[in-house]
Order: C-alpha cells, then sequence, then structure tokens
C-alpha cells in the first residue's frame, strides 16, 4: 500500500515467513497463506514463495517440496527448477501445477556473467537469458530425467574414485595433476567428474618448483 502498485512480491523462502510456525502441517500452513491471497486478491499482486526440493524425492512433483502439502496445495500455480541432464549451464523450469493454465510446457534459462556501470563504477553480477522457444516437458518428466542422470552421475564419480586410488595409491610422491587428467580422459572420466572424485576423497595438493617450471602434484593421503 506504501509503495503502491506492486505487481509482484517475493518471499524466498517462504518458510521464513512461517517464524516458528510449523510449516509441515496442514492446517497451519493454510492458516498462514490465507493473508497472502487475501492481499494477492486486495492489490491485485502475484504473490511467489521460493521452497526446496525433498531429496531424492519420487513420486507426484507436487509432493515434492519441503514442508506440508497445503503449500502447493494452495498455491495457483506452482513449478519445478532443475538442471538440464545433458547441459550443466542450462535450467529448466517446468510446471508441477497449473490451475489457471497448461501444465506440460515450461520454460528454459541460463545464468551468465554481467557487467554494469553504476554511479562510474563497474558492477560485476549476472542475469538470466532465457531461451524463446517453450520446452514441452511436464515435471514429472523432468524430474525422473534428473534422477536418473543421477545415479548415472553416481556411477561415474564411483568410477573416478576408483580410479583416483589405483593410481595414487603407492606413490608417496603423487603425480602431475596433467597426467591424471590425461589418463583419465583417455578411459572416459571428465575432468568435472574426477574433481568432484578428487573432493570425495583425501587427496593433497602440493605445488613444487622443478627445472621446467611450477608442477602441480595430486598425494593420496591414507
Amino acid at each position: 500500500k506504501e509503495i503502491g502498485d506492486v505487481a509482484l512480491v517475493v518471499v524466498d523462502p517462504i518458510s521464513a515467513y512461517f517464524g516458528k510456525a510449523d510449516s509441515f502441517k496442514d492446517s497451519i500452513v493454510r492458516s498462514m497463506l490465507a493473508p497472502f491471497a487475501k492481499v494477492a486478491t486486495d492489490y491485485r499482486a502475484a504473490f511467489l514463495g521460493l521452497m526446496h526440493l525433498r531429496k531424492n524425492g519420487n513420486g507426484d512433483p507436487v509432493t515434492q517440496f519441503i514442508g506440508s502439502v497445503a503449500f502447493s496445495g494452495a498455491a495457483r500455480a506452482a513449478y519445478v527448477v532443475l538442471k538440464d541432464e545433458h547441459n550443466e549451464r542450462r535450467r529448466l523450469m517446468v510446471c508441477a501445477k497449473n490451475n489457471n493454465g497448461d501444465d506440460m510446457t515450461g520454460l528454459a534459462y541460463c545464468i551468465e556473467p554481467f557487467n554494469f556501470m553504476y554511479k562510474n563504477k563497474e558492477i560485476a553480477t549476472s542475469r538470466i537469458i532465457w531461451e524463446n522457444e517453450k520446452i514441452e516437458m511436464s515435471a514429472s518428466e523432468a524430474m525422473q530425467r534428473a534422477g536418473q542422470a543421477d545415479k548415472i552421475d553416481n556411477t561415474k564419480q564411483a568410477e573416478a574414485r576408483n580410479f583416483l586410488v589405483e593410481l595414487l595409491k603407492d606413490k608417496s610422491e603423487g603425480i602431475q595433476s596433467f597426467i591424471i587428467k590425461q589418463r583419465a580422459e583417455e578411459i572416459g572420466i571428465s575432468e568435472r567428474t574426477l574433481q568432484r572424485a578428487k573432493n570425495d576423497l583425501y587427496i593433497k595438493v602440493e605445488s613444487i618448483t622443478t627445472n621446467i617450471g611450477r608442477q602441480t602434484f595430486w598425494i593420496l593421503v591414507k
């Protein structure tokens, strides 16, 4: 009312609005969200609440938001944002529920670095680049694909961990990182998967100056 002509109110995360109230009880959630609906109606503004998803959740997407199912039940529309399993930078915004329209189409976007000038000072930030075309995919399908991609990713990461242990276990002085990456690439392990596997293990990184310059070694600590 003080600002005037407000079109959108974002609550991030929506659980922060609840204070000490139990956000897992349906009756409490519905009573807490009722003022949102009233203000939205009175001022013709949209309320957008952000939530996290359950980890390794299965089933109907509207039941996968952390907290009571009343959150998605009270909302007119609910969307899920997921990584594209084929493109690490791409995000899919797919519909889990829509009382007012199509629930089988979504949008895709990427986040890219962006610099802009403010008061003669350059500020480094980021921005969203939306794709022009809609994507024909439901939240159920997108979440199922993401789950399958996670299983494949976990298998690859386990393979990368085994590779590092076998390669480094008897090398007290370690092996140069570029050699490790070359050998990993030869057997189909990506650098990203290799780095994640390295983080899972106790591997020390040491930089040593040699006669050919600075060299980095990975050492497996037992």
